[in-house]
């Protein structure tokens, strides 16, 4: 495939499309259970216009040149069991430390950081999206942090 990335930005434009239209039958203004099916959508949308106006650029020519990435099917099945078992989790621990070990266990193995870094990214997302989601009203899974945070 030639341009990879241009496909794979339209591909992820028709997903939130259809997230945000299926989100539609749900109730979502002011806050309601579709709510969070939108603001997926758009985080979606936005990512997958940002991919393929990236993919125009003469960096992501050279960058996809450079580096063939011959662990991406590797780190797929890395992010999917992550994924997985950060969804299998929440149930048991809450969603403040589920968040966190997802952020972290990504960061260490996707992205180039420094370990104080990694925790320091995997706290802050955690907190502001718990604090976020609950200022909208959605009841998120307790665990021991959110029984203590009240």
């Amino acid at each position: 495939m030639k341009h990879p990335d241009r496909v794979a930005g339209v591909l992820f434009l028709a997903l939130a499309a259809l997230i945000a239209y299926d989100a539609r039958r749900l109730q979502s203004l002011p806050v309601g259970p579709g709510t969070v099916p939108l603001l997926i959508a758009a985080a979606l949308a936005i990512a997958s216009l940002a991919l393929f106006a990236f993919s125009f650029s003469q960096h992501a020519s050279a960058d996809r040149q450079a580096d063939p990435a011959p662990n991406s099917s590797y780190n797929a099945l890395y992010a999917g069991a992550v994924v997985a078992l950060y969804l299998l989790s929440m149930a048991f621990i809450g969603y403040l430390l589920s968040t966190l070990f997802l952020v972290v266990a990504m960061l260490f193995k996707l992205a180039d950081y420094r370990p104080r870094k990694v925790v320091a990214l995997g706290v802050s997302v955690s907190l502001a999206t718990y604090v976020i989601l609950e200022r909208l009203g959605l009841h998120l899974p307790g665990g021991p942090l959110e029984s203590w945070l009240g």
